[in-house]
């Protein structure tokens, strides 16, 4: 089972989506779940016709959606309309607005998608560069890290609750943290990232590539995924997460060829999920076979017993 989670900017970021692309790239990398953040087309216009959706209470069209319908996959939309998430398995809500369930080959999956604040914008205040109303400089990285969380806890609290109830659910969580993670940055503890991996949560793409590349402040910048590459000013960091737990990781990647689709890139990540039909029959015959292997085992050692013994006798004769 394939995943992307792909923050595409605002719907696309053009002003005439291209649906088609993103219709291309699911088909091309055969992607089971396609996890959209900022799924919605801009409504404001701005200087030399681009656009930008400076109302977050205004919104387009969601691009996803119809993806989606294009492809004729199934779709759900966070209340916030903040990310949507397509899927050719079935999907639902749950009784709790931030889950959502999809079941694969009878077996049931929970998906948490989540698109956190950028205030502060950590990747930018680590470097003291000026972003919108953050503060321009900090006395060191910890307040930074604390600040970061304490604008982010209200959600993270939640789903850390969730995650605790349910220890025995398969749980993909993925979305665009804008936060560092504490395996990339092992200078400064960033409290997410460690609080996912205390309650079991693996963070997919980390676990495959363990590859550290360090900036000029000791960031690991392999496996950035924001901001886009194609600017120079713009620094390179990993914001962009799918985290697993309860499920076989195979492999994860940051697909970089889409560098000028957004200003972030996708991460792409395979998890294997055993089919629970043929599951439960390999279940009954790998009990079989231990049954007459056991079977065996003891009449081959009686036999052998019954064999010593004869010889032994046969001896004193």
């Amino acid at each position: 089972m394939r995943i992307l989670n792909y923050n595409i900017e605002y719907g696309g970021f053009e002003k005439h989506i291209n649906k088609d692309k993103y219709v291309k790239l699911i088909k091309k990398h055969n992607i089971d779940i396609f996890i959209g953040t900022e799924p919605n087309q801009p409504v404001i216009d701005t200087y030399k016709d681009s656009k930008i959706c400076a109302d977050y209470n205004k919104y387009g069209e969601n691009t996803i959606e119809q993806v989606a319908q294009i492809l004729g996959f199934n779709f759900i939309t966070t209340e916030d309309k903040l990310i949507t998430i397509i899927t050719h398995y079935p999907i639902k809500r749950t009784e709790l607005p931030y889950v959502f369930e999809i079941i694969v080959n009878l077996q049931s999956i929970m998906i948490i998608p989540i698109h956190l604040v950028d205030y502060p914008f950590t990747f930018f205040s680590l470097r003291n560069i000026p972003y919108q109303n953050t503060p321009l400089s900090f006395n060191n990285k910890q307040e930074i890290v604390d600040l970061s969380y304490s604008t982010k806890s209200k959600v993270i609290e939640k789903v850390l609750e969730y995650i605790k109830n349910n220890p025995s659910k398969k749980i993909i969580i993925a979305g665009d943290f804008n936060e560092p993670s504490h395996l990339d940055d092992p200078s400064n503890e960033w409290i997410i990232s460690k609080k996912f991996q205390d309650h079991g949560m693996i963070d997919s793409y980390r676990h495959i590539n363990k590859q550290i590349i360090a900036d000029s402040l000791g960031y690991n910048i392999e496996g950035a995924t924001c901001c886009n590459t194609l600017f120079d000013d713009e620094p390179l960091n990993r914001v962009d997460y799918i985290y697993t737990k309860n499920l076989d990781i195979v492999m994860s990647s940051v697909l970089k060829e889409y560098a000028h689709f957004s200003d972030h890139l996708p991460v792409l990540t395979e998890i294997k999920l055993v089919d629970l039909k043929y599951g439960n029959k390999y279940l009954k015959y790998k009990i079989k076979y231990a049954v007459l292997k056991k079977y065996t085992y003891k009449n081959w050692f009686k036999e052998s017993k019954l064999i010593q013994r004869i010889k032994i006798d046969d001896f004193k004769l």
